[in-house]
């Protein structure tokens, strides 16, 4: 089943996809207006299923992508690495995971998208990670992958856990006041279906 990126505030407020499918529960999907980003599942060399993010006609000011909304209690005080597997063929923009730390009121405390270091043409299966510190007020984690411009791009084997100790923040707290919907009390406290077996 195809799910067709739709619009959400500033990398995905945390809205779930009109369609599921039992292969991307907990995932939610989002794109710039008017595209056509498509996000499905397909065959993966480490394991089963992976998810798969393309467009055909997609341009440089346009993204589409996937992720997924955690509580951020667990990991209040310390750092977190998300990473994943992460392929791409033929891109016309870039492609990278990304990961957010929200306030309770839905303030951007950090974002970090790969856009400084991102995957352009044609890359092979490589593990990316992104580290970023989780202060006191931070209510919301969510991370995921994110395509700009059209292109394909394979992700699998997501993780996220407690960063080590040595691990450097690779973006620091952001710089700008942005803000997303406000945290849902009822967000889980870990993340599911990381390797979309499930």
């Amino acid at each position: 089943m195809k799910y067709y990126a739709f619009l959400v505030p500033l990398l995905f407020g945390y809205a779930q996809a009109q369609e599921t499918d039992s292969s991307l529960a907990g995932w939610s999907f989002g794109g710039a207006p008017g595209t056509d980003y498509t996000v499905e599942i397909t065959e993966s060399p480490y394991g089963a299923k992976c998810a798969f993010i393309y467009s055909l006609s997609g341009t440089r000011t346009t993204w589409g992508g996937l992720g997924q909304a955690i509580s951020a209690a667990n990991y209040l005080g310390r750092s977190i690495e998300v990473a994943a597997t992460i392929k791409t063929e033929d891109l016309k923009g870039w492609s990278g995971l990304w990961a957010r730390i929200d306030a309770a009121d839905g303030r951007v405390i950090s974002l970090d998208n790969m856009s400084d270091r991102p995957l352009f043409g044609t890359t092979d299966w490589q593990r990316k990670r992104i580290v970023l510190a989780v202060p006191e007020d931070a209510a919301r984690i969510v991370f995921g992958a994110i395509q700009n411009g059209a292109g394909r791009t394979w992700v699998d084997e997501f993780d996220i856990a407690v960063a080590p100790p040595a691990a450097q923040p690779t973006m620091g707290p952001s710089q700008n006041s942005y803000y997303n919907e406000p945290a849902y009390e009822s967000l889980p406290k870990t993340a599911i279906n990381l390797d979309f077996e499930l």
